[in-house]
């Protein structure tokens, strides 16, 4: 039993034996081939077909009122008299006076509404209260839109893909908002061949009587026009000339 358990397992095969045992057989390594490259061939045949999601940044301009002015005190002086709590003004109206002392003489200056529309308090100033000379008083605006809108200006590349109706999304005035495109140039300006683009967005409610003028800020617009393989592949098989 000893001298069994010490002899060596030693299996004795013939040559033609080994050598078939340390190789595939050809019919397995030709279908795994053709397997692996059926699979690749779909990879690049579906990618042709499917669309990424790409998403572009323009800036904007947006705003929901057409018109607005900025009241500054034009001499410094002290208010004695002062109608620029928010509410709705004519042309004409007196919003605020000022007293200014030159020498002997005290002058009143008259700080009148410059069209009809509303006017929005942009300090705490109260009456007797001293002004200096540029101090913002108030802003009067023509009118609030219920909606915002905007502008943007796009090159003749890019307006191959975008289309009204899309979808933008943007941040005004710390808010994320969403809009979309309502119309497109049919010509370029020829000054710097860009085709202006025009956006609404929807109602917002923490925007509600806010004013936004000329807010510049940037906007995503998601496109579905390039494909998979043109944007993982074609750029990497076949490089800019």
């Amino acid at each position: 039993m000893e001298t069994k358990q010490k002899s060596p397992n030693i299996e004795l095969r013939s040559e033609e034996v080994q050598e078939l045992m340390g190789k595939i057989p050809p019919v397995i390594l030709r279908v795994g081939i053709s397997i692996i490259l059926f699979f690749v061939i779909l990879i690049f045949i579906a990618s042709n077909f499917i669309k990424y999601p790409d998403i572009i940044a323009i800036p904007i301009v947006a705003k929901n009122v057409n018109c607005m002015v900025e009241l500054k005190a034009v001499k410094p002086g002290q208010l004695v008299e002062s109608h620029m709590e928010h509410s709705s003004v004519c042309m004409g109206d007196t919003l605020a006076k000022i007293a200014i002392n030159t020498g002997d003489v005290i002058d009143t200056l008259c700080i009148k509404s410059p069209f009809t529309g509303y006017v929005y308090p942009c300090g705490t100033f109260q009456e007797k209260d001293y002004v200096d000379e540029n101090d913002v008083l108030c802003v009067v605006v023509d009118s609030v839109k219920n909606k915002i809108t905007a502008k943007a200006s796009i090159s003749a590349d890019l307006k191959k893909t975008i289309v009204p109706g899309m979808v933008i999304e943007s941040k005004i005035a710390n808010n994320i908002m969403q809009g979309r495109i309502i119309s497109i140039a049919d010509y370029a300006n020829p000054t710097n061949e860009t085709y202006c683009i025009s956006i609404i967005f929807d109602n917002s409610k923490s925007l509600k009587n806010a004013i936004v003028w000329n807010c510049h800020t940037d906007a995503k617009i998601k496109t579905m026009e390039q494909s998979v393989f043109d944007k993982f592949f074609k750029d990497r098989i076949i490089p800019d000339q």
